[in-house]
């Protein structure tokens, strides 16, 4: 993409056409050229150079890797020593060498044996071999960039620690480059010790002699009791900033820095550092800016996800930067300015320069481009999106619309339950597509919800169907002012924690305000589903313990769904759709809704897809689970909308 001011601002050319293309890095040499990897036969890994500016030319091949491997990060290294180049791959399991799955002899047993409670993640079983970071080096040979050896070197060799970096097995930020980093002195990254219970993330550093020794050492331990994320070297190397969440704290987000030198040093940024209130201003993502003595950050922000920046200086207080849809990344350019990618609920991708050379002045943006005019090109207007807030939750409510008619309510209630209805493009249970179905939609930010104050995510806090399910009630309350709004005809849909809440409003007084429920990866039975599931990290739900030999299971039952008392009220027709390969919430939990409609002789209807896992990906299967969603909502809701 052409980031020059004039003619050809926005403008971009093809690189590379290839659907096994990955982990696209700029070199960092002071050019344009690009590098990333493709995978090849058998499971090798190519590593591709192109120059942006002499394209169409093809990319040259720089090396091979005789393994599998993603998550590539670069750093040029001081006085013409070439390129670090890291990749994640697995580790033998005798002797840590990169592993080939796809090239080793097949065992007379497909038994795997494990040792600890990780054993499913996401919608994989954990492999026997664990997750490693390798390193080499790209040295430059007649005018071009060469792998030094398909060999790489393993940086981790701590037996203790498990997949290095933590997080390989996907879930909702799939991307490893977050949990680790490098730079000319070391590298540093996220990962777990599987002995302890609840699962503290360490934040290790290790130094790798120039990234050329085959040996690496620990420099020291910078953060426990608490989930670790993006870890970053500042551009001097002299310090790591990170992120984390304490396990009595998961509300709360702090930011951190350590001193490379020293395992002591760890300073709060907010606290120790700038000495300022943040006030809801808590971290999400982050990056240094190329001078050290600043950080960009992204922040929850009732209902969109800003873009700030602190300068790391005594009194200093966060500044906005961008508060328009939900940014999603950001990239510090050359020219005192960020490249800004972003979507709303209405455009699924936009791109802004945001210019920040005038320190007198508040930034100035610009969008670069819109993939789909704002929306206009697919039919769709943020006008039609409106902000609503109310006692007890803050509301979006999406319209068809003309103000003379009425039209069915459909309520979203979304996942986490620390997460957030925002203005960004939804893939999957998107407020646009329902509102295109006719319906008016409203897409509540209940209690447990991020971005409006700590207190209000931890409204949720031992209060799993309590809280959350009277803002539901206030907000069904609160539109009964709108007079296009049929309430007599409205229908339900959730997501995990909000599949939850759909089986919690069935067997309680509100199921009957609705003509349809559609229940989707939830949670029947709290009692099973805590020791089934792949997040075994406890936290406050459910006061303090997810386990019921800790609180003897009082505080689980009290919201539990599959209540007796509360089954006999399941009458509401639902739809229940779970995947085979959810892990987090098993399938079975999906089967046992389902199970106890059909016994009561309830209207209701069974989807899986026996590939899928807790997110629906496929494109086919997508479309499929949203024809069927349609096909039953609009079935008993009289919206007179055609669900194709």
């Amino acid at each position: 993409m052409d980031l020059t001011e004039g003619s050809t601002l926005g403008t971009s050319r093809l690189v590379c056409d290839s659907d096994s293309i990955h982990d696209a890095k700029w070199l960092g040499d002071g050019t344009n050229c690009v590098l990333f990897l493709q995978d090849g036969d058998d499971g090798i890994t190519q590593v591709r150079i192109a120059d942006a500016d002499d394209l169409p030319r093809n990319p040259y091949l720089a090396g091979t890797i005789p393994a599998p491997v993603q998550g590539a990060r670069l750093k040029s290294l001081p006085d013409g020593r070439g390129i670090a180049i890291t990749v994640i791959g697995l580790a033998g399991s005798e002797d840590g060498s990169l592993y080939n799955e796809k090239t080793s002899a097949t065992k007379a047993s497909t038994g795997q044996v494990y040792d600890n409670f990780r054993v499913r993640m996401w919608k994989s079983y954990k492999k026997p071999q664990r997750y490693s970071i390798f390193y080499s080096l790209l040295t430059k040979t007649e005018g071009k960039w060469k792998l030094d050896s398909p060999l790489l070197h393993n940086a981790v060799v701590d037996d203790r620690l498990d997949d290095c970096p933590d997080g390989m097995y996907g879930g909702a930020s799939a991307d490893p480059t977050g949990k680790y980093d490098l730079n000319e002195k070391g590298i540093t990254f996220v990962a777990i010790d599987p002995e302890v219970w609840r699962e503290p993330k360490h934040m290790m550093f290790r130094g790798t002699d120039t990234l050329k020794a085959s040996q690496s050492s620990t420099q020291g331990q910078a953060s426990r009791h608490g989930f670790t994320r993006n870890v970053r070297f500042s551009p001097d190397g002299s310090k790591i900033a990170f992120l984390k969440v304490l396990y009595d704290k998961q509300a709360e987000t702090r930011m951190f820095l350590a001193a490379v030198e020293s395992e002591k040093d760890v300073l709060d940024v907010a606290k120790d550092v700038t000495k300022t209130d943040w006030g809801s201003v808590l971290p999400s993502s982050f990056e240094f800016a190329p001078s050290g003595d600043t950080i960009y950050f992204t922040s929850d922000d009732r209902g969109r996800m800003a873009l700030y920046e602190i300068h790391l200086r005594r009194g200093a207080k966060p500044t906005l930067l961008l508060r328009e849809g939900s940014v999603s990344g950001f990239y510090p350019l050359r020219d005192q300015a960020l490249l800004v990618s972003s979507s709303s609920m209405v455009d699924p991708s936009i791109y802004w320069k945001v210019d920040l050379s005038s320190p007198s002045r508040m930034p100035s943006t610009k969008v670069i481009s819109s993939v789909t005019n704002r929306g206009s090109s697919i039919g769709l207007d943020p006008r039609q999106i409106t902000d609503v807030y109310f006692q007890g939750a803050k509301d979006f409510v999406h319209a068809p619309f003309d103000i003379m008619r009425k039209y069915p309510l459909a309520l979203l209630i979304h996942g986490g339950p620390q997460y957030a209805w925002r203005d960004e493009w939804q893939p999957r249970l998107s407020p646009a597509l329902f509102a295109a179905q006719g319906y008016v939609v409203v897409a509540p930010n209940i209690s447990g919800s991020t971005g409006f104050g700590v207190e209000h995510t931890e409204g949720v806090n031992n209060s799993y169907g309590g809280r959350p399910y009277e803002d539901i009630v206030k907000c069904l309350e609160f539109l009964q002012i709108y007079p296009f709004i049929d309430l007599n005809n409205a229908v339900a849909a959730g997501e995990s924690y909000g599949g939850y809440m759909m089986n919690w409003i069935q067997g309680n007084d509100l199921g009957r305000k609705f003509k349809a429920l559609v229940t989707i990866d939830s949670v029947y039975n709290i009692r099973s589903m805590v020791v089934e599931s792949d997040n075994l990290s406890g936290g406050p739900e459910f006061n303090g313990s997810n386990y019921p030999w800790v609180n003897n299971g009082e505080d689980l039952e009290r919201w539990n769904p599959s209540n007796p008392k509360l089954l006999k009220n399941w009458t509401t027709p639902m739809l229940v759709i779970h995947n085979d390969r959810d892990y987090r919430l098993p399938v079975t939990e999906g089967i046992a809704a389902f199970t106890t409609l059909q016994m009561r002789g309830t209207p209701s209807r069974f989807l899986h897809f026996p590939d899928e896992g807790h997110f629906i990906q496929k494109p086919g299967n997508v479309l499929h689970w949203l024809k069927e969603i349609f096909a039953w909502v609009n079935k008993y809701s009289n919206s007179g909308a055609i669900s194709n």
